[in-house]
């Protein structure tokens, strides 16, 4: 088995994991995408759908797997997992539906809930741009006095694509990092003011406001990560700094999504949920796609809590998600035809 293969199935495992343990980290009154009785998860109807869910992820794992040590074709095989995946969770969400709870039809706020920002300030977050701008600038005007070629993609074992140094390759290098953190920094601010809040006091709205900080500590951290190629290009780094980084980088993540997901969605493994109405994530259990995908033309969220796993994802009723996707889709593009 060759290194590529070793790595495909290392992440296919590490997915298969993933998937094997989200169902747990939804609030307790969503089950695959459907606002239930938190009573429900115990009941024996839940622990079946549960059981078919994990042992059809597993059959597509060892599927998976299969295909691409029998006939190398890691796309095939990445379709036939993503396909077996999506119709599994389907399955379980039309199963489900059979018993949703009603929902609430109020909705609650609070006056005087604390202003949240994001941690730092504003600092925080304009101090990647500065730093970006402040080196390419700094590169441009140095650029006679950097090697021939720039690596510009690395793997493990070094630098694998380069471009000519050019004052161009320069300023696209530094404009392509600079996007990416332009959209960390818009999720950030997404899911500080355009997501919505589901608990309105007490321990539960505190334990989201929680959970809602270390996501964004979590789009920051790796915004300042995205520092740091681009300047170990322009600064002839030792490959040694790119390696350090490559294992920095899912070492962090992988915390921050281990803590995220040992507080569950919105925190609410950390309190004591009480109250006798299941709430869910008050978003209409209609307007969920397989519990996967929200449109809700009604709703002005632009950001609503997923319902499988912990984070967040687009209404894709709001036009404005539509133009935020295809903003991000196709400026990189642009950004590397303009200055080539």
């Amino acid at each position: 088995m060759d290194t590529a293969s070793i790595v495909f199935c290392a992440a296919l495992l590490a997915m298969s994991v993933f998937g094997h343990l989200l169902p747990r980290f939804t609030r307790p009154d969503v089950f695959f995408g459907v606002t239930v009785d938190p009573a429900f998860r115990r009941s024996d109807d839940a622990k079946r759908i549960l059981q078919n869910y994990r042992g059809a992820l597993w059959c597509s794992t060892v599927a998976a797997a299969l295909i691409l040590l029998t006939s190398h074709r890691p796309v095939i095989a990445s379709v036939v997992y993503l396909v077996a995946i999506a119709w599994a969770q389907a399955a379980s969400h039309r199963r489900v539906l059979a018993n949703a709870a009603s929902q609430p039809a109020t909705i609650e706020v609070d006056l005087l809930a604390p202003v949240e920002q994001i941690p730092g300030g504003l600092i925080a977050v304009l101090l990647p741009f500065v730093a970006l701008i402040g080196l390419g600038v700094w590169a441009v005007l140095h650029v006679d006095g950097l090697p021939g070629r720039l690596a510009v993609h690395w793997s493990f074992s070094g630098p694998n694509r380069w471009v000519n140094t050019s004052p161009r390759a320069i300023i696209s290098l530094f404009l392509q990092h600079g996007f990416t953190c332009l959209v960390l920094t818009a999720a950030a601010l997404g899911v500080l003011h355009w997501s919505r809040r589901i608990s309105a006091s007490g321990p539960t709205a505190a334990a989201e406001r929680r959970f809602r900080r270390l996501a964004i500590l979590l789009i920051l951290t790796c915004e300042y990560f995205m520092i740091l190629p681009p300047a170990f290009t322009v600064l002839q780094a030792p490959a040694v700094a790119m390696r350090i980084w490559l294992v920095a980088l899912p070492v962090v993540l992988l915390g921050f999504v281990a803590v995220l997901m040992r507080a569950g969605q919105g925190g609410t493994r950390l309190v004591k949920t009480t109250g006798n109405v299941p709430v869910g994530d008050r978003t209409p259990d209609e307007h969920w796609i397989w519990g996967l995908v929200y449109f809700n033309r009604a709703d002005p969220a632009l950001l609503v809590e997923k319902r499988t796993g912990v984070g967040w994802t687009v209404n894709f009723g709001n036009l404005w998600s539509w133009v935020l996707l295809a903003v991000i889709i196709a400026i990189p593009p642009i950004i590397r035809h303009t200055l080539r």
